[in-house]
Parts: structure tokens; C-alpha cells; sequence
């Protein structure tokens, strides 16, 4: 059916979703509640957000990869597109965010062992759920992942807004949430649509 590196390849895709459950470090408590560096610099627990942030968007900026092989229909398969090239931006912004600044490293995430091994779990079990179904099963259990990604995506941008002090950063991450929030209804029309039908 599909070679090794293939199965790899979907699998690495869908590794995204389980970036869903609570993550290591609390970066919604506000600015009294983490330790800030100066302004335009990023201190470690804001580093950490970030981190998984840009984890996360990695990952989602290749969702559109299942469709090469599960060949669904245009709307999904627009709305899918647009999300992945959204989240391809962010990346970059992210990734020029941490050229102009020594301090921000984007790889390092921070999880507790067990949290990252219940993510690869979790995004190994979503990955076999969906390369295992097909039609408006799959179509369903894709938009969920979908939608849950955005939903994190927009919650840990407006979390990371609260904790940095760089007006920059705090601006694409607001327009980036709204971004989310507006693609994120357009995949739960899509969701409702599809249970109606």
C-alpha cells in the first residue's frame, strides 16, 4: 500500500495534533506570572511557547500532504491549502522573529519526557485513525484534527501576547490569532456540512 518513508512522512504530518494536550510550561498567566527579559529579548519560559508554537505550525504548514494521497474534494482540499500556507508564514515570521534575536531558540519545547511521549502517541494513533479511513469518515476525522490545531494555535498566540513585551511580536501574533479564529470557523462550517450530508 504505502512504502516506509511514506508512512513516515503522514505520520510526521499528523504529529501536530498531539501538540493539542496542555503543554509543559504555563505561558497564560499573565505577565506578573513569568519572569520577563528586557524588551525584544525572549526569556526562557516565553522561548518554551514559542517553541511550540512553531512545533506546531511545522507540522500543520505540511497537513495538506495527506491530500496527495487521500484524493477528497475541493473544498477541503482549498481550506487545507490555505491553512498550510498560513501556517508556512508563520513559521517564517517565527523564524525571522529568532534571527533578530540570539535569545529566541525555536526548537527547544521544555515538555516533561512523558508529555512528549503521550504526543507521539497520540499523533501516531490520529495518523493510523486517518490513513485507515476514507470518504466522510476521514473527511470528519481530518477536519477535527484541523480545527483543534487552530484552535490551540490561536489560544497559545494570544497566551504568548499576554507574556511578551516586544510590540512586534505581539502584533503578528494577534493578526495570526484572528487568522486562526477566521480559518477555524471556515473548518466547522465545512465539519457541519458534512455531518448534515
Amino acid at each position: 500500500m504505502f512504502s516506509g518513508s511514506q508512512h513516515a512522512q503522514i505520520l510526521q504530518v499528523f504529529l501536530g495534533v498531539a501538540a493539542l494536550l496542555p503543554a509543559g510550561c504555563d505561558v497564560s498567566r499573565g505577565r506578573a506570572g513569568i519572569a520577563h527579559a528586557a524588551e525584544g529579548s525572549v526569556g526562557r519560559e516565553l522561548n518554551r511557547g514559542y517553541s511550540l508554537l512553531y512545533d506546531l505550525l511545522s507540522k500543520e504548514s505540511r497537513a495538506e500532504q495527506i491530500l496527495i494521497i487521500k484524493l477528497e474534494r475541493k473544498p477541503l482540499a482549498d481550506l487545507v491549502e490555505r491553512i498550510s500556507e498560513s501556517c508556512q508564514e508563520a513559521c517564517e515570521k517565527l523564524e525571522e522573529f529568532a534571527k533578530g534575536d540570539p535569545g529566541m531558540a525555536l526548537g527547544e519545547r521544555g515538555l516533561p519526557e512523558m508529555e512528549e511521549a503521550a504526543r507521539k502517541l497520540i499523533g501516531a494513533s490520529t495518523a493510523r485513525q486517518l490513513l485507515g479511513s476514507s470518504g466522510l469518515d476521514f473527511e470528519v476525522r481530518f477536519l477535527l484534527t484541523q480545527l483543534s490545531a487552530l484552535d490551540y494555535a490561536s489560544h497559545l498566540s494570544r497566551a504568548l501576547v499576554r507574556n511578551d513585551e516586544s510590540a512586534p511580536r505581539r502584533e503578528f501574533l494577534q493578526g495570526f490569532s484572528r487568522q486562526c479564529d477566521e480559518l477555524s470557523r471556515e473548518v466547522y462550517g465545512l465539519l457541519r456540512s458534512k455531518m448534515k450530508g
